[in-house]
């Protein structure tokens, strides 16, 4: 049996806000996690083995790198030193709900 760490995107905080919060309802993310959540992931999933610590969906790995294109983060993304240096401005919360 694969093991995958859960999805929790309507997951609280000990304080507020939900993650839920981070985000107008419409925003560029939750149309993309939208689209994944669409699609037929299951040869990816099986590609996946059952050795090790559980692993990030492939839904949720899937949905980053397409917002990283859409967005022009690509491997610049947020935290990264040449996000800085590109003055792309720092959109964490995006980045953490996906």
């Amino acid at each position: 049996m694969r093991r995958f760490k859960p999805i929790t995107r309507d997951m609280d905080y000990l304080f507020p806000p939900s993650m839920n919060d981070w985000l107008p309802e419409p925003h560029l993310a939750r149309f993309i996690v939208e689209i994944v959540d669409q699609l037929d992931l299951s040869q990816l999933e099986r590609a996946y083995g059952d050795r090790g610590s559980d692993a990030f969906h492939p839904a949720t790995l899937l949905s980053i790198l397409l917002y990283g294109y859409a967005t022009g983060g690509g491997c610049a993304g947020p935290g990264s030193d040449q996000s800085h240096r590109r003055g792309i401005p720092h959109h964490e919360n995006e980045w953490r709900w996906i």
